[in-house]
C-alpha cells in the first residue's frame, strides 16, 4: 500500500469516520508528506488527532472541521493536496430516508462541490469511496452515493484523474449489523434481524483499506473499480455465529426498514467487467454524463432542496437514475 501515498500531500474527506480513520492511519504509517483531514464531526476529529499524536507525531497534519460543500475552504486545501480521498458521506440507510434533503446535499452536491474543486486545482488522483447501496437503489442514501459516482466518473480529465472504489458492508463499522448484535448480545437484548432471508457481504477493514490503496494506484481515468467480494451471509446466520453457542436465544424480526434491500447488488444495470487491475480489482464500464450535465443536474438539486420540493427531487432522482425505486415512505411524505 506504502506506493499508493508515500511522500504524497494528501487530503482525506470523512476522515474521522470509520474508513476514513482507518485510512488515514494506513496513510500516515507510509511516510506522506503531509496529511489534511477534513471531516465535520469535531468529536470524531479529536479522537484521530489524538492516536495520530501519539502513535504518528513525525507526520503533518492539518486538522480541519468543515464541510465538502465549502467551496472556499476547499480552494485554501487544493493548493497543499496532490491526492484525494473522498470518505466524506451520510450512511445510515434508514436515518438519510427520514432526512432526504441532507443525504442529497451532503453526499451529492457535496461530492460534486469537491470534485470541481480537485479538477479546477490539478489533483493528481481521486479516489470517491462508494457503496453496492448505490446500485439499483432503493434508499436515498443509496441514490445521492449513485449520483456521487456519476459526478466522479463523469468530471474525470487525463490531468485529474477521479475514480470509484464500490465497497460493501465493512465488519466492525460504526453503525453496521455486527456492532449492534454484539451490544444487544452483551446486554441482553433480543437480536433485531430485519428479515429471515436477508443477506449481505463484508469486508474487513484491512481489506477495505488495501482496495482503496488499490484504486489509488490505478492509472485509471473516471472509472467504477470493486474488489472481489466473499458470498453473502445470511444475517440469521450471521447472528448465529456471533452468539458462539449461547443455544436458544431470543430473536425479533423487525422488517426492511424504509430504503432497505433484501439482498444487496454489486453491478449495475448499464455496467460491464472489462478487465481486472492490480490483481484484485475489477474494472466496470458504464456509460457517463457530460459534464454541463453535471452541472445541470446539480443546479436543479440544489434548486429543489432549497425549496423542500421533495416530489421534484424524486422525479429528478429517477431521470437521472431509472433503476432507483423509491421507498414507500418517501412516496407517500412526497404525496406521489
Amino acid at each position: 500500500m506504502t506506493a499508493a501515498w508515500s511522500g504524497k500531500n494528501v487530503l482525506v474527506t470523512g476522515a474521522g469516520g470509520s474508513i476514513g480513520s482507518a485510512l488515514v492511519k494506513a496513510i500516515a504509517a507510509s511516510a506522506p508528506r503531509a496529511l489534511t483531514l477534513l471531516d465535520l464531526s469535531e468529536h470524531n476529529l479529536f479522537q484521530l488527532k489524538a492516536i495520530l499524536d501519539a502513535d504518528f507525531p513525525s507526520v503533518r497534519c492539518q486538522i480541519i472541521v468543515g464541510s465538502v460543500n465549502d467551496s472556499v475552504l476547499l480552494d485554501s486545501l487544493f493548493t497543499q493536496s496532490q491526492q484525494v480521498f473522498h470518505a466524506a458521506a451520510f450512511k445510515h440507510v434508514e436515518l438519510m430516508e427520514l432526512n432526504p434533503f441532507a443525504a442529497l446535499m451532503n453526499n451529492a452536491v457535496g461530492s460534486y462541490t469537491l470534485a470541481k474543486a480537485a479538477v479546477t486545482h490539478g489533483c493528481e488522483s481521486f479516489v470517491l469511496i462508494s457503496t453496492d447501496k448505490a446500485v439499483r437503489p432503493h434508499g436515498i442514501m443509496g441514490v445521492s452515493k449513485r449520483l456521487a459516482e456519476l459526478i466522479t466518473v463523469s468530471l474525470s480529465q487525463s490531468g485529474s484523474p477521479m475514480n470509484v472504489v464500490r465497497l460493501c458492508n465493512i465488519s466492525g463499522s460504526s453503525g453496521s449489523v455486527i456492532p449492534l448484535f454484539l451490544e444487544q448480545i452483551a446486554k441482553g437484548k433480543a437480536l433485531t434481524i430485519t428479515d429471515p432471508n436477508a443477506t449481505r457481504c463484508f469486508l474487513s477493514m484491512d481489506e477495505a483499506v488495501a482496495a482503496i490503496a488499490a484504486a489509488a494506484r490505478c492509472r485509471l481515468n473516471g472509472c467504477i473499480l470493486m474488489p472481489r467480494f466473499p458470498p453473502p451471509v445470511r444475517i440469521t446466520d450471521l447472528a448465529q455465529t456471533l452468539l458462539n453457542g449461547r443455544g436458544s436465544y431470543p430473536v425479533e424480526i423487525v422488517g426492511l426498514r424504509p430504503g432497505e434491500k433484501l439482498n444487496e447488488d454489486f453491478i449495475g444495470p448499464q455496467e460491464i467487467e472489462s478487465q481486472n487491475v492490480h490483481g484484485s480489482l475489477v474494472v466496470l464500464e458504464a456509460p457517463k454524463l457530460l459534464p454541463a450535465e453535471c452541472e445541470q443536474l446539480i443546479q436543479q438539486l440544489q434548486t429543489h432542496i432549497a425549496q423542500r420540493n421533495l416530489a421534484a427531487v424524486l422525479d429528478l432522482l429517477t431521470s437521472t437514475v431509472p433503476e432507483y425505486v423509491p421507498s414507500e415512505w418517501l412516496l407517500k411524505a412526497a404525496h406521489v
